[in-house]
Parts: C-alpha cells; sequence; structure tokens
C-alpha cells in the first residue's frame, strides 16, 4: 500500500526539478542593478559561465530577447557617398501673369527637389550682370570690414587719449573702410558710431560746424537713435535731436531698386522695406546703406547720398537688366544658343558641372514650368520634362522625379554623357504662355516714430560729409546764418538757425576743487587749437575761464572721471 504513496512523491519531486532546470535561462536574464550580497547572487552564480555584456550595450532593456545563433547580426549603417557633381539653379523667370513672388516659390521647391538627388547637388547661381551691376567682390568686403573694424578701435583709443588729430585720421578711416563693405552690414550701427565719433573730434577741437555736419549725417541713418546719456553730455545730445529734426523736415527722396534684384529683399540703413524691384519714397536726404538679399546669393550693398527731391536707382545685378542677354531670351518663351553659353560660363567659374535655367507661367489651376539643362563644359542645351504643379505646390516631390531622372542620365559621373546636349535652340518653353515678365514694381514709404524737440528748427541742406572750416567768403545773411564749405566738392551748406537755444545755458563753476586731480578742475578744459596739438587754458585763483565766457571756445567740462561734457552753440 506504500509503494504507489511513495512513487507518486518521487514523481513530484522529479517534476519540480524538472520545472527549476526550465526556469534558469529566464533568471539568467535578471538585471543586477549595483550593490553585492543581493537576492540576486544566486541569478549570478547560474550566469558564471556566460560572458559579461559589452560596453554600450543597452542592459536596461529587460525586455529584449535574448539573441540566439540562428538570428542574423545586424548590418552596419552603409556610409553616405559625396555626390559625383553639383549643378546651379538660376532662379526661375515669371510668364504673363504669373508674379516674381511664385516664380522665387517655384524655385525653392525645385532646388529642393532636384537637390534630394544621390547623384548630384544643387546651389543658387547668380549669371552675368548685364547692364544692372557687377557681382560684389566677397573677399574683399570681408578685407574692408575688418580694416574699418580695427581702425573705429583705434580712433576711439587715441579720442580717449586726447589725441584728437590721430583720432579723426583714424575715424575717417573707419567710415570709408565700413563704406566699402556695405554688402556685409546687417545695419548702419558702425557707420553711426563713424560719424558720432568725427562729431565728437570736432566738438572738442572747437569745430561746431563740422560738428553739426557729422551729427546731421548720422541722424539720418537712424532718426530713432538715442544717444546714451552716460557717454554723451545732454547738449550733445540736444544738438544731435535738431540735426535729425532738421533732416526730417527737409524735402525728401526716393530709392528705387530695379528689376537686376529680382528676388531680393531691399534694406535701407537695415531697414526692411519689400522685395526687388521696389520703389522706396520718404528717404531722408543724406547718405544711407542701401542692400538687397537673396538666400544663397552674395549680398549686394552701396551707399548713396540723396537730394531733396531726387530719385537714385540702384542696381544690385542678381540678374541681367535690359539689352539682348539671356534674361531677355527667358523672358520671351525661348532660350538660345547665346544665352546658354553666358550661363554656361557662370557655372564653369563656380566648379558646376552645369546649370538649371527656366521660366514659370499661370494657368488655373495649374503652375506650366519648364525647365533646361547647360552643360557647362560645351553650352550644349537639354530640355527637361515639363512640370505641371497644382496650386500650393502639394504635388512637387512626384512632379519633379521624371526631371531629376533627366538630369542624372544626361551626366555619366561629373562628366556629360555621349549626345545628352544638344546644340540648337529652344523655340518655346511653354507652349501658349504669354511672354514677358510678370515683375511688377512694389511701392513702401519709410516711416520712423521720432518726438521732435519743442524749439523750431529750420531746415538746411548737408551736401557733404567733409567740410574744411566757415567760408570767409559768403556774405552773412540778414539772419546771421554761417555756410560751411565742403572739403571735396566745394558746396556750401548753409545753417540756417532762428536763433540759438543753447547760447545761454553755459555756466561757469565758482571756485575749483583743491583735492580732486587736475583733469578734472574746471581750469583744466583740453581744446585742440589746430594742427593736432593739445593745450590749455590755465588762470589762477579759480577765475572763470574769459574765453569760454565770451563764446571763443566750447566748454567741455568733465563731469566725472573721465567723462567730458561739450557744449555746442
Amino acid at each position: 500500500m506504500r509503494r504507489p504513496a511513495v512513487l507518486l512523491l518521487a514523481s513530484v519531486a522529479m517534476a519540480q526539478v524538472a520545472m527549476t532546470q526550465a526556469a534558469l535561462p529566464a533568471a539568467a536574464q535578471t538585471v543586477r542593478r549595483g550593490g553585492s550580497g543581493s537576492a540576486d547572487d544566486s541569478a549570478d552564480k547560474g550566469d558564471a559561465a556566460k560572458p559579461a555584456a559589452a560596453p554600450g550595450d543597452d542592459d536596461d532593456d529587460i525586455l529584449a530577447p535574448v539573441p540566439t545563433k540562428g538570428d542574423p547580426k545586424p548590418e552596419p549603417t552603409p556610409e553616405l557617398k559625396p555626390k559625383a557633381f553639383r549643378l546651379g539653379l538660376v532662379p526661375l523667370v515669371p510668364l504673363g501673369d504669373a508674379t516674381k513672388g511664385l516664380a522665387d516659390e517655384v524655385t525653392a521647391a525645385v532646388r529642393k527637389e532636384l537637390g534630394g538627388s544621390g547623384a548630384f547637388d544643387v546651389v543658387p547661381l547668380a549669371v552675368g550682370s548685364g547692364a544692372g551691376g557687377s557681382a560684389p567682390d566677397a573677399e574683399a568686403a570681408k578685407a574692408a570690414l575688418a580694416e574699418g573694424t580695427a581702425a573705429l578701435e583705434k580712433a576711439r583709443a587715441f579720442a580717449e587719449k586726447l589725441q584728437f588729430g590721430k583720432a579723426k585720421k583714424a575715424f575717417e578711416l573707419a567710415l570709408e573702410k565700413t563704406e566699402a563693405a556695405a554688402a556685409l552690414l546687417p545695419d548702419a550701427q558702425a557707420l553711426i558710431d563713424c560719424r558720432l565719433g568725427l562729431a565728437e573730434v570736432a566738438a572738442r577741437q572747437g569745430q561746431d560746424d563740422q560738428a553739426r555736419v557729422q551729427l546731421a549725417f548720422a541722424a539720418v541713418l537712424n532718426p530713432e537713435l538715442q544717444l546714451d546719456a552716460k557717454r554723451y553730455p545732454p547738449l550733445f545730445i540736444r544738438t544731435f535731436a535738431r540735426e535729425r529734426d532738421r533732416a526730417l523736415k527737409e524735402k525728401r527722396a526716393v530709392v528705387f531698386v530695379d528689376e537686376s534684384g529680382v528676388g531680393g529683399a531691399v534694406e535701407i540703413d537695415g531697414r526692411p522695406t519689400a522685395g526687388a524691384p521696389v520703389r522706396v519714397a520718404e528717404v531722408p536726404v543724406g547718405r544711407h546703406l542701401v542692400r538687397a538679399v537673396r538666400e544663397g546669393l552674395p549680398s549686394f550693398g552701396v551707399i548713396v547720398e540723396l537730394k531733396p527731391g531726387e530719385e537714385i536707382t540702384v542696381s544690385p545685378g542678381f540678374v541681367a537688366k535690359g539689352g539682348t542677354s539671356w534674361l531677355d531670351d527667358l523672358q520671351a518663351n525661348r532660350f538660345g544658343v547665346e544665352s546658354a553659353k553666358v550661363v554656361a560660363e557662370a557655372a564653369r567659374q563656380a566648379g558646376l558641372a552645369g546649370a538649371v535655367v527656366g521660366v514659370v507661367s499661370k494657368a488655373d489651376p495649374q503652375i506650366p514650368t519648364r525647365l533646361v539643362l547647360v552643360d557647362a563644359v560645351s553650352g550644349g542645351l537639354k530640355e527637361l520634362p515639363a512640370i505641371g504643379f497644382t496650386a500650393g505646390l502639394l504635388d512637387v516631390s512626384i512632379e519633379m522625379i521624371p526631371a531629376r531622372d533627366a538630369v542624372e542620365q544626361a551626366f555619366d559621373g561629373d562628366k556629360p554623357a555621349p549626345k545628352a546636349f544638344a546644340s540648337s535652340p529652344v523655340a518655346a518653353l511653354i507652349a501658349g504662355a504669354k511672354a514677358g515678365a510678370g515683375v511688377r514694381v512694389a511701392e513702401t514709404k519709410l516711416r520712423y516714430d521720432v518726438t521732435p524737440l519743442k524749439e523750431p528748427a529750420r531746415s538746411r541742406v548737408v551736401d557733404d560729409d567733409k567740410p574744411k572750416s566757415a567760408s570767409s567768403d559768403e556774405p552773412p545773411g540778414d539772419d546771421d546764418s554761417r555756410a560751411v564749405t565742403s572739403g571735396r566738392s566745394g558746396k556750401s551748406a548753409r545753417l540756417d538757425d532762428d536763433k540759438d537755444p543753447y547760447k545761454d545755458q553755459v555756466t561757469i563753476p565758482d571756485e575749483p576743487d583743491p583735492d580732486g586731480p587736475i583733469t578734472e578742475q574746471p581750469w583744466f578744459w583740453p581744446v585742440v587749437i589746430g594742427g593736432g596739438a593739445a593745450g590749455a587754458v590755465v588762470l589762477a585763483g579759480g577765475t572763470a575761464v574769459t574765453l569760454v565766457a565770451l563764446g571763443v571756445l566750447p566748454d567741455p567740462r568733465p563731469a566725472h572721471g573721465g567723462e567730458v561734457h561739450l557744449v555746442l552753440p
């Protein structure tokens, strides 16, 4: 009777052993999270023969399946191969009712999809400027900007040391070099700094009229500028405001950025206006920074000098302007052999295998687009498959596949495939499209948020930035006006003030401070008489400085430290 019971117990024990052995592999997957002598040590003993995990393994993923011998090893990520060649994409030209904005939108989409090829890359390309202007020299602009920045720092150092002759020359050099780097200036602040430096030096030399001229040029660059009261004395700041008010009362001018800047964003003194071509009105007279910036192309910048009521035309030269050119061909809905040679030369100079040009039209609900591939070596042409985008360009990826395949077939690596390019012109790019560009000139005006001074300021014309001295040849006017003769042009700029609101604001200190440093004494006022030589007027016993009281010399009294207060009549 006991034998069956014993056999039953033995069977149960064997089953438990089998279950324990079956559970061992699962226990081997238990993750140990630090510390010794824990309950996990029993699992580690069963896993002694298992090699340690390699560094970097994700040991936190306890749910990850354990690889077995039969599982394939993951393939390494293939390295990206460099693309075989590059193409330039010239901004597409609008036809008929198509606008410049639409053409720019299609250009960006085409560039993105063509550049998605594994065989070639696409970069923007500016082709020939024709009569539109010349391409900017980026390296020369960078060098000029570096020289201008260095000269400005030296000028400030000279001014702090009261070496006004050297400071003036350094400020003038800084201004010259900074203006030469106009294409790289994001705003007009560097130009303003040079003008303010020249104004301060002139004022501290007693050359008040020249100081006013420099302040006028600084003011028109940014009429909304608020001078730092910690750096400049109140009367200097108010004189700046008076010159600003004069400039804003003057009859203003117009800057027209023509169609050669098509697609570029136009800025006046760093202020955004509109896309080219654009006519910017209400620009104050004086010298201004005009820039045109187009993504992927070197920016264009120039300094223009405006006179009352005149209009100045600026040609950035992103595309050709006027005459018979490759642009004229495209605007006429065709593309000839000579035009292709011009594009090929631009691509060759840029180190590209070729270039893509094209036109965009408008035929609701489609946007017909046609592209032409130009070989940089031979100047041969290849028409790419016609494209018909829908509004919104939602189908651009699909529509661009045939064009991208055609480009890849046209080049064997970076060399043109045999017989891929023809030498015959394209008579009509888009059948039925209207000839002529759809570029419209934008109109905009400059607006300034300025609070004028209370006292009236009569307008005056400042037509040169380097006046020498007060003219002795011109007779004084009935209102005791003064004329300043310019140094380069010989023209006169008249200062027509009804009265001087500051002439009664000069105060003379009663006595010196015996404990203060000599440079802060009221009788130590450095003034440059001429030739860059610094001098001082010293009267014993704390007597008031007669020359200042009589208005012969300015009153640059230090308030504290090295800060010099200037009084400009």
